[in-house]
Formats: structure tokens, C-alpha cells, sequence
């Protein structure tokens, strides 16, 4: 089924993530071989999705299949946050990275990780995340 899916679909939330969401719960730690597949050549739909396929399942996968997108500052398609929590603007568009960097922060505590600022700010936590993830330091 990963094989028969499309390199891009129409958002993050599409037949892929349904698929692995599906497989994680359903069948557990047999599923890796299956989501690692579907991150070849990801597109950025594709890995967006999988950001918020493992903030719901398998989230003790998230810093092996989500570490490698720490370095990908391409914004994630049209999604934005408030720069200053709790007012709407200003807005900055949301990264790749940023996504996978929550997602990260969410499976795994003491890797601290808020949306919060600007990406300068972001990058700065990214690069902590990363040093501690290169130390096993999570």
C-alpha cells in the first residue's frame, strides 16, 4: 500500500498518514521497515505528514526518522504560527523543521522544543535538540 501512494498528496493529513497511522496502532514495531519506505526521497508533503503520523503513533521512532529533518528550513506548505504566543500576529511561516522539532519534543521530554519567536529562536533550540540527540542525551 506505501508503495502504491502518491509522492505528494493534497496536505499532511491525507491516504499516507491515515495508512501509517493505521499500521502504528494496529501493528507496532513490525510497521518500521514500512514508515522508513514511505520517508525515501520524501516530498515535503511527506514529511510533514510524518511529523504529525508520530506525534499520535510510534513516537519512540520520532528522533530516528524525524532527526534528519532538523536541518530542513523549508517552509512546511502554507502553515504559519504566532511569533508571540497567544496573539495573532505577527506570523511566520512554519518550517519543516520546526514541525519535526515539536514532534520530537513531544515523544521526548527532556528535549525541549516551543514554538515560540523568531526562527532565529527556533534554530537556536533546534541546535540544542540536535546536540543532545548526537549525545544520546534524550
Amino acid at each position: 500500500f506505501i508503495a502504491k501512494l502518491p509522492e505528494t498528496e493534497g496536505g499532511p493529513y491525507g491516504n499516507g498518514y491515515n495508512l501509517l497511522v493505521s499500521l502504528g496502532r494496529q501493528f507496532g514495531t513490525d510497521t518500521r521497515p514500512a514508515f522508513e519506505r514511505y520517508m525515501q526521497n520524501a516530498s515535503l508533503q511527506r514529511r510533514c505528514s510524518m511529523c504529525k503520523v508520530l506525534a499520535k503513533v510510534r513516537g519512540d521512532w520520532s528522533v530516528d526518522l524525524l532527526g534528519p529533518l532538523l536541518e530542513d528550513s523549508r517552509p512546511a506548505d502554507g502553515w504559519d504560527y504566532a511569533v508571540v504566543p497567544g496573539q495573532n500576529e505577527p506570523r511566520l511561516p512554519i518550517r519543516i523543521c520546526d514541525e519535526a522539532a515539536e514532534t520530537i519534543a513531544q515523544n521526548f521530554p527532556k528535549l525541549k522544543f516551543k514554538m515560540a519567536g523568531q526562527h532565529s529562536d527556533l534554530d537556536r533550540q533546534i541546535q540544542k535538540m540536535r546536540d543532545q540527540i548526537t549525545h544520546h542525551d534524550y
